[in-house]
C-alpha cells in the first residue's frame, strides 16, 4: 500500500489540489476478476472494501486503504484522515463516518470535521 500512496501523492501534486477533502468508501467484486489467482493462492478474497480520501477541488485521489475484512467506516477512515490532516483543512464525510472520537481527533489536527450524524428513532 506504501507504494501505492506514493503513487497517489505524486499525482495528486501536478493537479494541483486544494485544502478541502472528502472520504466515502465502496465495495469491488473480485470473484470473477481473480478466479484464477484464487486456484493458485489458495485464496478466497471475493469482494474488496476500499476507502478513498479526495481533494474536492481536483477530483485527485489523495490517500486510499483497501481491506477484506470490511471494518467499520470510522476506523479506516480515522486512518486514512489522520494520515493527510497537513493537507486538508476540512474533511467531508455520509454518516458512516459518524463518530465523536474522529471528530475530536480531527480537531485536534486543526481539520475542521463535516461528517453528517446519523439520527436514531424509537421505533
Amino acid at each position: 500500500m506504501s507504494v501505492w500512496r506514493g503513487f497517489l501523492r505524486k499525482s495528486a501534486t501536478i493537479c494541483d489540489p486544494g485544502s478541502h477533502g472528502a472520504i466515502d468508501a465502496t465495495f469491488f467484486d473480485r470473484e470473477t476478476a481473480s478466479r484464477h489467482y484464487q486456484h493458485r493462492s489458495d485464496r478466497h478474497i471475493r469482494t474488496l472494501e476500499t476507502t478513498a480520501l479526495v481533494d474536492t477541488n481536483s477530483c485527485a485521489i489523495l490517500d486510499i486503504h483497501c481491506s477484506a475484512h470490511w471494518p467499520h467506516d470510522t476506523q479506516t477512515g480515522r486512518r486514512v484522515a489522520l494520515r493527510n490532516t497537513e493537507e486538508i483543512e476540512s474533511l467531508a464525510g455520509d454518516k458512516g463516518y459518524d463518530d465523536q472520537s474522529l471528530r475530536d481527533a480531527l480537531r485536534s489536527e486543526g481539520v475542521r470535521p463535516l461528517l453528517r450524524h446519523r439520527l436514531f428513532a424509537a421505533v
